[in-house]
């Protein structure tokens, strides 16, 4: 039997949308052809509530899949205990099943598979939660017993503490797929499967790379990861040292006409600018397809950090009065606004600050 594990679709994702879509179905279509069934890790959409239109877009992307698809939530969709879940809907229409704090039974092929899912839970529960399920769901005798989560994992991802490496190689599940972290891991000799993110969202560093799922091969107990069609993501990070504009303006451009148009790239910029040179003077031939992370003069000493905080903590400063400041410098140069006035617009009420833009 072969399994198709996918995770973090985050179809809707607003920055991404229509990349979203394409490369989750891309993932869905060729698992389709290529597996027995699918596991989605959760964070199938981005939001707890998606617009209508996504939503239908996703129902028809699942239902044109002809192989059983199961799936869990992420910390996305997750929602309370009372409130219906997204997936819980496309449940309700046919489209996979849902598979939380519960299990299931599966027989293809003679081969016989029990299937455990535990949707994401917040981070000061998991280890209840994780205890609990495996309790009410023991694994069984001559199964394929897996598990499906979708949480932190310490030793691979920044976050809260959740879960350790060794806490799940403790667990007697053979299998062990968790989604979360969107970079692809095989760990614990092929125990522990991360198939990683099909569309990029926080473009981090990490995220350069293939994107796609695994799939798993229960006669020969392999993961293979198969890689889907994608925009690649490039990440740069250009540092200065008391330099000036032009040398600064020449490589931004450099890099950003390297970028093709059919890529995504980020392009963040650290280090120190010569004396009395603002960051807004910066000129970039700007791309809808780069984004720039201006870190030029922000660095702030340890101390300086400590002091602020102090302030506010003492009343020296008020947060409104902290935030004012912090907007005024980062907004300097580059808004045709006063950055103090438009804070009070904003502070007193949305209509009052769009009619402050509009002036």
């Amino acid at each position: 039997m072969k399994i198709a594990i996918i995770a973090d679709s985050h179809l809707g994702y607003a920055r991404f949308e229509e990349d979203s879509f394409i490369q989750a179905e891309n993932a869905l279509e060729n698992a389709g052809k290529n597996a027995d069934l699918i596991i989605i890790a959760g964070d199938v959409f981005d939001t707890k509530i998606p617009k209508m239109e996504n939503l239908e877009r996703a129902i028809k992307l699942f239902k044109k899949i002809n192989i059983p698809i199961f799936a869990i939530h992420g910390n996305h969709e997750r929602r309370s205990r009372d409130s219906v879940n997204v997936l819980k809907l496309l449940e309700s229409s046919g489209a996979l099943t849902y598979l939380h704090n519960n299990s299931i039974e599966i027989e293809i092929h003679g081969e016989k598979i029990h299937l455990v899912g535990l949707g994401n839970i917040p981070s000061g529960y998991v280890k209840e939660g994780l205890s609990s399920v495996v309790n009410n769901n023991p694994v069984k005798k001559d199964y394929l017993n897996i598990l499906v989560l979708h949480q932190n994992i310490n030793e691979l991802s920044i976050g809260e503490p959740e879960l350790s490496i060794e806490e799940l190689e403790e667990l007697d599940f053979e299998i062990i797929i968790n989604g979360h972290i969107h970079k692809h891991h095989i760990k614990l000799n092929g125990k522990l499967i991360i198939p990683g993110s099909t569309v990029v969202t926080q473009l981090k560093e990490e995220e350069q790379g293939k994107r796609g799922y695994v799939l798993y091969d229960s006669k020969k107990k392999l993961s293979e990861f198969i890689p889907i069609e994608c925009r690649e993501f490039r990440h740069f990070v250009l540092e200065f040292e008391n330099s000036g504009i032009n040398e600064i303006n020449e490589k931004i451009n450099r890099i950003i006409n390297e970028i093709k148009d059919d890529e995504i790239g980020k392009i963040i910029i650290k280090g120190s600018l010569k004396e009395g040179l603002n960051s807004g003077d910066i000129s970039i031939n700007g791309k809808s397809n780069v984004f720039i992370d201006n870190k030029l003069n922000s660095k702030k000493t340890l101390k300086e950090k400590i002091d602020e905080i102090k302030k506010i903590r003492e009343g020296k400063m008020s947060l409104k009065e902290f935030a004012s400041v912090e907007i005024q410098k980062r907004a300097k140069g580059k808004i045709p606004y006063e950055p103090s006035e438009l804070f009070d617009k904003l502070a007193s009420s949305i209509e009052e600050a769009e009619k402050y833009i509009g002036e």
